[in-house]
């Protein structure tokens, strides 16, 4: 329906296989100096935003098992006018760059000033003109990317930019009180109700309530390790959620037979829903949470998980089935389990209160 977009996306995707390919060629020389060495690397792309104005895609590159914080974690973004595929340059979005900087760097700070206690132990008291000079830099020289968000712009920090890390900070719509920020085309055209996915590594700040104060959920996969014949072997136990200070963990009901987990954000009603897909030994689920004062509280799970495609779309990728990822808040299709081994269609929704509910 959307041909520029598609040929954007295209673009955006060769990009990305590009540098992969580049990585991948840079590990194989090491490993000739190294055999010891195994490479253990994931390219995840995360739809941030997808409506009739702007549809916006990150990439996050990660290096597990290496470096101070335990990986190693680059971004690629990309933000397009939906109806024509047109990439949206940050001077359309930000109409007054200095005013962005004065709520984005305090953020940054408070976050860095944080971590370097956490990982050194240290009082770091950063100089804030001067990480603002740094940022505005990598920005300008696209070092640093951002993306387009439904509650804002987040910009997103390789790791060893001003940290070992990676971060991320958001300065969100409603940061934005005089409308001295944003272009209004895309402060005022933002809908309230929002779906959005969530990367692994640093996680998304957003308003949980539309009380005007910030909010910051990460998930990601538990691996867990177990001995087996000539060596150890790691796998997925379940998913790890931190919200605002709160952490749990959550298992699967097939340890070791389990698929990574795709995590959004569903924003509805004032409040804030965490929505999580996975497959294990080839059955779906469908679990939801609510995200509030109250913490991390699961409210519902289904047998089923997002819709699939049989198409072969690369040719040489038997086994690649991509599958629909939700950007419609009021329903999105899935594939229910049955007894028979094959999935029905089927649509599903989730009210405000984080029941799945059959459309």
């Amino acid at each position: 329906a959307y041909g520029g977009l598609a040929s954007s996306l295209v673009e955006a995707m060769n990009e990305i296989i590009d540098k992969e390919k580049e990585v991948w060629e840079s590990d194989m020389e090491t490993k000739k100096e190294h055999e010891e060495f195994h490479v253990d690397e994931s390219w995840n792309t995360f739809v941030r935003r997808a409506d009739g104005s702007v549809t916006s895609i990150l990439n996050e590159f990660c290096v597990e098992g290496e470096f101070d914080g335990g990986f190693f974690s680059n971004y690629i973004a990309h933000s397009y006018r939906t109806d024509t595929g047109k990439e949206i340059a940050f001077s359309e979005i930000v109409k007054d760059e200095n005013k962005f900087y004065d709520i984005l760097i305090p953020k940054m700070k408070d976050y860095i000033d944080y971590a370097k206690k956490n990982l050194y132990a240290i009082d770091a008291d950063t100089d804030e003109q001067e990480l603002k000079t740094e940022i505005k830099g990598l920005i300008d020289s696209g070092e640093c990317t951002w993306t387009l968000d439904p509650f804002g712009l987040t910009v997103w920090v390789n790791a060893y930019t001003v940290l070992p890390e990676a971060m991320s900070a958001t300065v969100r719509f409603s940061d934005d009180s005089n409308g001295e920020v944003f272009a209004e085309e895309f402060s005022k055209g933002a809908k309230d109700e929002w779906i959005t996915q969530i990367p692994y590594y640093v996680g998304s700040y957003y308003d949980m309530d539309d009380s005007g104060k910030e909010a910051y959920t990460a998930a990601s996969e538990i691996i867990e390790m177990k001995e087996v014949e000539g060596g150890e072997e790691y796998y997925i136990n379940g998913m790890h959620v931190s919200f605002d200070g709160y952490t749990e963990n959550f298992n699967t009901i097939n340890p070791g037979g389990t698929n990574y987990y795709d995590i959004f954000l569903l924003h509805r009603a004032g409040g804030t829903i965490l929505l999580e897909n996975h497959d294990e030994y080839d059955k779906y689920y469908i679990n939801t949470y609510t995200l509030n004062g109250d913490g991390i509280n699961m409210i519902d799970s289904t047998g089923a998980g997002f819709a699939f495609s049989e198409d072969d779309t690369y040719g040489h990728m038997d086994t690649f089935e991509p599958y629909y990822i939700p950007v419609d808040i009021s329903k999105f299709a899935v594939v229910v389990n049955s007894e028979a081994g094959e999935g029905t269609a089927a649509e599903f929704g989730v009210d405000e209160y984080g029941h799945i509910v059959n459309m």
